[in-house]
């Protein structure tokens, strides 16, 4: 992953969410909605063709997009995918937190900058909905290499389409958003009269996301012990089960202490955690499976990405004064279009004349 990120570390990265993706694929296929919106596209083309842009894709944006039913927009959608992301992906956002968190608890011994972790999170196409290694029990270990191998060299050159017609159709979706939203508002509800500061929120926020991934630090914290000691015996799940509570209590503590430090360290849980705070504080919001994917896509594009072009009601939410992830990540969040042209069209001015957009 470090050597995909060192390939485009020079790259302009911009996040684009459903709405975005759509309008551009509307323009690739000749029927987009409004002019500005094929301007955008030439100029997203011509940044990434020549060097100056990219525009990695989400887990959250790719089983968005393939919500869609007609076939022949599918695979347009599909082949812009793979035309302006390269064959990169970004982390599945559980990956990301659980490596985060991994980097900030397990010393490595290397005072490496923050900036430069966020070359790790890059991956290619055939890894957009997570990293799996396939293991046989019962082959030996030289087996196993190959068929690893095997397997990572096949995904390596994985697109976008390849996973539109291995998918044979539409990808099936639940309700669980719906229902997720449904329990959130009553929560909000519910527990209002505790929350009286957006710090309070966070605070709340962020200590229910991390007892999530607590399975996940003690896993980290075993795997550690074991490389640090060379102990490869079996551990008594009580001192596990120890070491993940005063880890997860310690990385809480540190959030509610030094939240600015923190955003930095765990970006991904960071960002949700703070959208939805931000959401908490409005009494009179009811919350819904969209507002659900939203953040998704903040958490996605907002730490690792110089620039994010989504809806409105997103934009107004990540950029209030009280929430500001636009400047604690140093990313523009963009919503209407003359805005995104604008960015782009200036971003475009440092490319030489012959390579501009006409």
């Amino acid at each position: 992953m470090a050597d995909l990120g060192n390939s485009i570390a020079g790259r302009h990265k911009l996040y684009l969410d459903t709405r975005y993706w759509i309008y551009l694929r509307d323009a690739a296929m000749g029927r987009a909605k409004y002019p500005c919106h094929q301007e955008i596209l030439d100029y997203v083309r011509s940044l990434v063709s020549t060097g100056y842009a990219i525009c990695p894709v989400s887990d959250v944006a790719w089983m968005e997009l393939f919500k869609q039913t007609d076939p022949q927009t599918r695979l347009a959608t599909a082949d812009l995918l793979d035309e302006l992301s390269l064959g990169v992906a970004i982390l599945t956002e559980q990956e990301r937190v659980i490596s985060e968190i991994e980097r900030f608890i397990i010393p490595s011994g290397i005072a490496e900058p923050v900036e430069n972790t966020k070359q790790n999170v890059w991956v290619k196409t055939g890894y957009v909905l997570g990293i799996a290694i396939p293991t046989v029990d019962k082959w030996s270990q030289e087996l196993n290499l190959r068929l690893q191998k095997t397997s990572v060299d096949m995904l390596w050159n994985v697109t976008h389409r390849d996973l539109t017609e291995a998918a044979d159709g539409v990808l099936p979706m639940t309700n669980s958003l719906e229902q997720s939203a449904v329990k959130i508002t009553e929560n909000m509800r519910l527990y209002a009269h505790e929350i009286r500061s957006i710090q309070q929120a966070f605070t709340a926020e962020i200590s229910g996301a991390l007892k999530l991934f607590k399975d996940d630090i003690g896993v980290l914290m075993l795997r550690h012990f074991r490389n640090t000691t060379g102990n490869r015996g079996p551990m008594q799940n009580e001192l596990v089960e120890s070491a993940a509570q005063t880890t997860l209590t310690a990385v809480i503590n540190a959030f509610r202490l030094r939240p600015k430090i923190m955003a930095q360290q765990i970006p991904s849980l960071y960002t949700y955690a703070m959208c939805h705070a931000a959401v908490r504080m409005d009494r009179t919001r009811r919350f819904n499976g969209h507002d659900l994917l939203d953040i998704h896509h903040a958490s996605s594009g907002i730490p690792y990405h110089d620039a994010v072009f989504t809806e409105n009601p997103l934009r107004v939410l990540v950029t209030a004064g009280n929430v500001a992830l636009d400047k604690t990540y140093g990313c523009t969040v963009l919503a209407k279009e003359v805005e995104v042209l604008d960015y782009l069209r200036n971003l475009s001015e440092t490319l030489p004349l012959a390579e501009r957009p006409k």
